[in-house]
């Protein structure tokens, strides 16, 4: 019992940590962006993440209400100000963008044309 308790704390810290990584590659990548040091991006990802009253579970959980399907990925960011969630998610064969308010939890948007799902 105690063994099955490490590993399941031991594959939680890992998701942990690669739900960190991801989200701070995320916000170092667009059309402008200049390569920042990993300890300034995971700083930015802290920071975002603590201003968030809407966890990332709850906002993927609203998403997936709003579009049944596979969530493919889930990126926390700022958009004109706004801090949202960023959720793509595969519904059969076809991927659908879903735009969280981080802190209303309300959507924003739900952008149907983004093509299909590799699977």
């Amino acid at each position: 019992m105690k063994r099955h308790l490490n590993q399941i704390k031991s594959k939680s810290l890992c998701l942990a940590v690669a739900c960190a990584a991801t989200l701070a590659w995320s916000l170092t990548t667009g059309t402008d962006a200049k390569p920042k040091a990993p300890e300034e991006t995971t700083a930015t990802a802290v920071s975002l993440t603590k201003q968030a009253k809407v966890n990332m579970e709850q906002a993927e959980g609203i998403a997936l209400k709003a579009v049944p399907g596979r969530v493919r990925r889930i990126e926390l960011e700022t958009d004109d100000g706004v801090l949202l969630y960023e959720i793509i998610i595969c519904q059969g064969r076809t991927k659908k963008e879903v735009r969280v308010d981080a802190n209303s939890g309300n959507i924003l948007e739900i952008d149907k044309k983004l093509g299909k799902c590799d699977d």
